[in-house]
């Protein structure tokens, strides 16, 4: 079927089912080259589902308009999203000049699908069709899932009969709140929050520079959609994960927020210790100047009465490469590897933490009091 008999055939639909329609099966295509045949039950989304999810489609959030680019090589607009049953939502989608008014002329039509599963194998299933209203140029519908849908994931596909075309596609929850199965763009996500507190696929916890240092002691941050482009400025910021990152977008794009501006730095100077299992003792020293002096005693030192033992100290110089301490042993001779690395890390509380391996064990220092 081409782009204008689907349009006409959703304005047909549309004005012979009214508001009220049941819902009906279309066969479609999908990249799991699945089609429907008949009447199907919705279940809760596994992670299977996701194969029906066609090629080029993004996610689109709630309140959050998603504008997708129309052409005689990509005339579909696809849109996925997942909602909860039993709250209406609304489904928009129109094309607007620069100064924001519609375009003259111009026709816009979606229809919408939810993902059901049927003789063990997911499908799309056609649930509503949204025409121009009134020689708008707009196509707008409100649908609300049956109870039985439960958390379902659906798919918007829009088209436009006049081609390039620019359709800016949204949805909307009827009431504010119940639709969403995760947290949406802008919404608080970290800190005290209990139930809905993830954000939803696609998103992060992003946290600003300042005083929620990326949610220590429980401060919140805000969802936000991860950039799919950045530019090539160099502004290095500092992120959540402790890595360096050419900018803000480019942090934002790799699901992180910001810790500070500038290139992460790692504050190691002074005594850090741990003590092992084995009842040995591990101490490193990292002097201001770059140096460094490691010891490891063992644990009949620390035993009663005590041994006596000559002790040998490792010696050499560190560098800092975002939040990894590199440590390049010089003396004595027997300190095999030469060359070992430790991760630094903080934890929520702000406790300080160097891990990695060196002298046989897995290590996990911290500060010596």
């Amino acid at each position: 079927m081409n782009r204008t008999g689907w349009i006409a055939m959703s304005f047909a639909s549309v004005l012979a089912m009214g508001c009220g329609v049941a819902e009906e099966v279309e066969t479609v295509q999908a990249s799991s080259e699945l089609t429907v045949t008949a009447a199907a039950q919705a279940d809760a989304i596994p992670a299977d589902a996701s194969k029906l999810i066609p090629a080029g489609a993004e996610h689109i959030y709630f309140d959050t308009p998603s504008v997708a680019y129309l052409d005689d090589d990509m005339p579909y607009g696809y849109r996925y999203f997942t909602a909860n049953a039993g709250h209406e939502f609304k489904v928009s989608a129109h094309e607007a000049d620069e100064a924001g008014q519609e375009v003259p002329g111009q026709i816009v039509d979606f229809k919408l699908q939810r993902a059901v599963k049927k003789s063990g194998r997911w499908q799309w299933q056609v649930v509503a069709y949204g025409a121009h209203q009134n020689g708008s140029g707009s196509a707008v519908i409100t649908y609300t899932p049956p109870k039985s849908a439960g958390q379902s994931m659906y798919l918007i596909t829009a088209v436009a009969k006049d081609h390039p075309a620019s359709v800016t596609i949204g949805i909307g929850c009827r009431g504010g709140a119940g639709c969403a199965t995760a947290l949406q763009p802008n919404q608080s996500c970290g800190g005290h929050r209990t139930g809905m507190a993830t954000c939803d696929e696609g998103l992060f916890c992003n946290y600003e520079e300042g005083p929620a240092i990326c949610g220590y002691a429980d401060a919140p941050g805000t969802c936000a959609v991860r950039p799919t482009f950045c530019p090539a400025i160099y502004k290095p910021v500092c992120g959540c994960d402790g890595k360096t990152y050419s900018n803000q977008c480019a942090a934002g794009a790799a699901g992180t927020g910001i810790l500070r501006a500038g290139r992460c730095e790692v504050e190691v100077v002074g005594d850090w210790e741990q003590k092992l299992k084995s009842g040995a003792m591990v101490n490193y020293t990292f002097n201001s100047d770059g140096t460094f002096t490691s010891l490891e005693q063992p644990a009949c030192v620390f035993a009663t009465p005590g041994c006596k033992v000559k002790l040998a100290p490792g010696l050499g110089t560190y560098s800092i490469s975002d939040w990894t301490v590199n440590l390049a042993y010089s003396s004595p001779e027997f300190h095999d590897p030469k060359a070992t690395s430790l991760v630094f890390s903080t934890t929520k509380k702000g406790a300080k933490h160097l891990r990695g391996d060196d002298y046989g064990n897995t290590l996990d220092l911290i500060p010596a009091k």
